[in-house]
């Protein structure tokens, strides 16, 4: 016996014949392939649709800001000082009897829930208006409203008294 005829061939028992049954079908598989090549196709192409082909929109991309405006206002000059601010007026202002009574923050959604001096409960997300001040902030544990420049804290659970009293002092609001 050779060398070439002891070695296995791979995937067949040695002395093992090919089933006729397999060999038919995949002659039969290999001709198929072969007609759909060759012989031309009965299906007609769709004929033109009477709808129009939609187009994409343009994107709009809005103007930078002019650059003489930020050169203007540069960030960081040494000179550039907080704007005037009467922390008696801003501070408390018209926030002097609010109060934050709960935030709910989570997959990228944020609601605080403040009460009003009259005892009005409000619900108030980020960019909403309060009093002239915008929400720039709800966390868990407090909310944020700016104005002005000026940034002022509501606590989430302190009262309305204590939080006009820190803010009469300026603990709660400073400048941005």
């Amino acid at each position: 016996m050779s060398a070439w005829n002891s070695q296995p061939t791979i995937g067949r028992r040695p002395g093992a014949r090919l089933d006729p049954l397999a060999v038919v079908a995949v002659g039969g598989l290999i001709l198929a392939l072969g007609l759909q090549f060759f012989l031309p196709s009965a299906a007609t192409p769709p004929e033109a649709s009477s709808v129009a082909e939609r187009k994409p929109r343009p994107l709009l991309i809005p103007p930078p800001a002019p650059y003489a405006d930020v050169l203007a206002k540069p960030i960081f000059a040494p000179d550039r000082k907080p704007g005037p601010s009467d922390l008696s007026a801003i501070a408390g202002g018209e926030l002097a009897g609010y109060s934050a009574l709960g935030a709910a923050v989570g997959h990228g959604a944020a609601t605080a829930v403040i009460s009003g001096p009259s005892g009005s409960i409000r619900t108030v997300h980020v960019g909403d208006i309060v009093e002239g001040w915008r929400v720039v902030a709800v966390e868990a544990a407090k909310l944020t409203l700016e104005r002005s420049g000026m940034r002022h804290t509501l606590v989430v659970g302190a009262p309305a008294e204590a939080l006009s009293k820190a803010a009469a002092q300026g603990a709660e609001t400073e400048p941005q």
